[in-house]
């Protein structure tokens, strides 16, 4: 008895015909074979337009058409069936040009791999054409582009598999305090989108924190600024410059700042002038 109901399982099992969510296809005309390589009765399923690279259609109505044949679908309908048309266009040049507009924008990341689809059906790609990106599509791992030529343009659908290097503060920074790579350190983490410029190497103990940064925070180029000449409360080396005569003294910065800027200064006997930044705790007086 046991022999005769395993038979029966395994033959109901053999026969049972279950939908994918995915399928690829190369010609326009899709046959049951297409979807079951096993199947003993040919026949066409559906025809998809041929100008089209993806395609979707509901499962109940593929269970109706299996039905009409004969055959009835394992499980019940439910959602859609997904069907992509299978290429072999050569689509390095497209991956290069993407590649190289990413690290221009964003010369931190590392780039794994990149996955490109038209979004309609072509053979080849044209001779000749200009591509364009939209302004920003760097600061997202995935979209969509453009190719144009005098007579068509062409979208194409993408992801990039990246990761990309970024400094975190590595425990509270307050505001003023110079970034080095004892209160930072650098984590790389998979690129899915990204905001403002972040610092790079370059920036350590080059600059200072514009606000108070927590422990974690992804540093960015917003968060900090170059390192003051002049720090506010720090004793400044004055140059007074009057008529012919040159006077030299020393004040106290009332105000942090860098070159050029100008910030009040406070004399021994508390009067207040307006100075301006000439170098590292330098200010002149003209």
């Amino acid at each position: 008895m046991k022999i005769i109901i395993t038979f029966f399982l395994i033959s109901s099992l053999a026969f049972a015909y279950s939908l994918q969510k995915d399928y690829d296809y190369n010609s326009p005309i899709i046959y049951a074979s297409d979807l079951f390589p096993d199947i003993t009765q040919e026949f066409e399923v559906l025809q998809v337009p041929s100008h089209l690279q993806h395609f979707q259609i509901s499962q109940k109505r593929l269970f109706d058409l299996f039905l009409r044949e004969g055959i009835e679908l394992e499980g019940h309908p439910l959602g859609v069936v997904h069907f992509k048309r299978a290429t072999d266009i050569n689509l390095t040049p497209l991956k290069e040009r993407l590649k190289a507009y990413y690290l221009k924008h964003l010369p931190f990341l590392t780039i794994n791999s990149v996955t490109i689809e038209a979004n309609r059906h072509i053979s080849s790609l044209p001779e000749d054409y200009e591509i364009h990106f939209k302004k920003q599509l760097y600061k997202q791992n995935r979209g969509t582009f453009k190719i144009s030529t005098p007579k068509e343009r062409i979208f194409f659908t993408f992801t990039i598999d990246a990761t990309y290097s970024q400094f975190q503060a590595s425990s509270r920074i307050k505001k003023g305090t110079l970034l080095t790579a004892e209160n930072t350190k650098l984590v790389v983490v998979d690129f899915k989108r990204t905001y403002d410029p972040l610092i790079g190497f370059d920036a350590l103990s080059k600059v200072e924190a514009k606000r108070y940064l927590k422990a974690g925070k992804i540093i960015t180029l917003k968060d900090v600024t170059p390192i003051s000449l002049v720090k506010k409360g720090s004793i400044v080396n004055v140059k007074l410059i009057e008529g012919n005569i040159l006077i030299h003294f020393t004040a106290k910065a009332l105000k942090s700042g860098n070159m050029n800027e100008r910030i009040y200064i406070k004399k021994n006997d508390g009067t207040k002038l307006n100075a301006k930044i000439i170098g590292k705790n330098k200010v002149t007086i003209e």
